[in-house]
């Protein structure tokens, strides 16, 4: 008997132990907070979602009457208040997606306030799959908020719905209209800041804007205000498309390939700072290396949920961001280069800029494409306080050659008026 007692213990044991290793799935809920409605994207366990709904028997069909009953589950289950108001639910785009090797039904819904009035604090009741499955639980995540300027793809995780606890405040302040708009530039501006591959790509393309090519080598020639603004003009068109085209669209996820991509653009910027390979096709280089840089943008900006005109000024916000920094490292950038390209000193500066922005953009790819072959202590980064440091030397340095440089002008002048005015013997 003392060894079935055993056995017996054992296999509970076990059995146990493989339960508590497989959590049940927990349920999630994405916030989209617009102006004058709400956006909510669930991604609900398949096989949780089918003992919630016993009556619903070929629901994962998704047929027309079987929709009917899913919304009607989900109105009576998801309801959300703002000033006490309920908000009207609409069951919008419904299809299945795995995620950790497990299936979730994932459903988009708008919730939309009365005619002319506007979304404030928010309570928000949900017991969808918790009323029958009472151990079940539902992250509860803020993915957008148009009033307070969080578009970043990382959602903030905001509490968590269990059975007892099925209802939660969600406080909003009113800061004002400006302030959403504020902080989307913000986020475009901090964004290109963070981004050392962008702007190690932009001083590629400073460095050879308005150059000559003459025998597979570069001849030092001026760059005009019209050079820079057409430059930087074929940049923002590029990355303004994609960027756009990627939010508003539903794209499949490439993230690591443009990440790749963006580094091999950084590679033959600093080779073509060597050799021109694109002479007089800069504008085109940065256009078509922009549509993909674009990509990458738009992997920092999350606009599901929102109201298409909300979308339209997120994208306008956090692309003014990005062309904002552009323009300031330009206006900063071109007349020290210009001033450099004066001095015989240029084409070892050029050398020096475009060995290291290659050096970079090699070292990116890898890390991108082959990560196992960089790890740890090996990986480089820059970030803002880096890229800003790295631009007030140049200026800075600029700015010491050139007062000396007119310092040595005005001591030759008044050299040179001094012997003219000497009286001759």
């Amino acid at each position: 008997m003392i060894n079935w007692r055993l056995a017996i213990v054992i296999i509970v044991w076990l059995v146990a132990g493989r339960a508590a290793a497989h959590p049940a799935s927990q349920s999630r809920l994405y916030l989209s907070v617009d102006q004058q409605q709400v956006g909510v994207t669930l991604h609900l366990p398949a096989d949780q979602l089918e003992k919630a709904l016993p009556d619903v028997k070929t629901w994962q069909t998704l047929k027309h009457f079987e929709r009917e009953k899913f919304e009607l589950y989900l109105a009576d289950h998801l309801q959300l208040f703002s000033a006490g108001r309920a908000l009207k639910l609409t069951l919008g785009d419904t299809h299945f997606r795995t995620l950790d090797d497990e299936t979730f039904v994932a459903a988009q819904l708008a919730l939309a306030m009365p005619p002319g009035e506007t979304v404030s604090s928010l309570t928000l009741y949900n017991d969808i799959i918790q009323h029958y499955v009472i151990n079940h639980r539902t992250l509860v995540f803020l993915q957008n908020d148009m009033a307070l300027g969080h578009i970043d793809a990382e959602p903030v995780l905001i509490d968590i719905l269990r059975y007892g606890h099925n209802q939660i405040d969600i406080p909003r302040a009113n800061h004002g209209p400006w302030h959403g708009f504020v902080r989307i530039i913000y986020h475009g501006i901090h964004h290109i800041l963070e981004g050392s591959d962008h702007l190690a790509f932009l001083l590629s393309l400073l460095m050879v804007t308005g150059l000559r090519a003459r025998r597979r080598t570069w001849q030092s020639h001026p760059a005009t205000i019209g050079d820079a603004f057409r430059l930087v003009t074929s940049f923002a068109i590029g990355h303004s498309v994609t960027l756009a085209i990627n939010a508003l669209l539903p794209m499949p996820d490439y993230l690591m390939w443009v990440e790749a991509a963006v580094a091999g653009s950084v590679l033959l910027g600093g080779v073509n700072v060597l050799f021109p390979l694109f002479a007089g096709r800069d504008n085109l280089l940065a256009m078509l290396f922009g549509l993909i840089h674009g990509m990458a943008f738009a992997s920092a900006l999350s606009v599901d949920g929102l109201q298409m005109s909300s979308q339209l000024i997120v994208l306008f916000g956090f692309n003014l961001g990005i062309e904002i920094i552009q323009v300031l490292l330009v206006l900063m950038l071109l007349p020290c280069i210009n001033l450099w390209r004066k001095s015989r000193a240029f084409t070892a500066l050029r050398w020096v800029t475009g060995l290291i922005v290659a050096a970079f953009g090699a070292l990116w790819l890898t890390q991108r494409i082959a990560p196992q072959w960089i790890t740890g202590e090996h990986t480089f980064t820059l970030n803002a306080g880096h890229t800003l440091a790295v631009v007030a030397a140049v200026i800075a340095l600029s700015t010491v050659k050139y007062w000396r440089k007119k310092q040595r002008c005005e001591k030759a002048n008044e050299r040179s008026l001094s012997l003219t005015r000497m009286p001759l013997q």
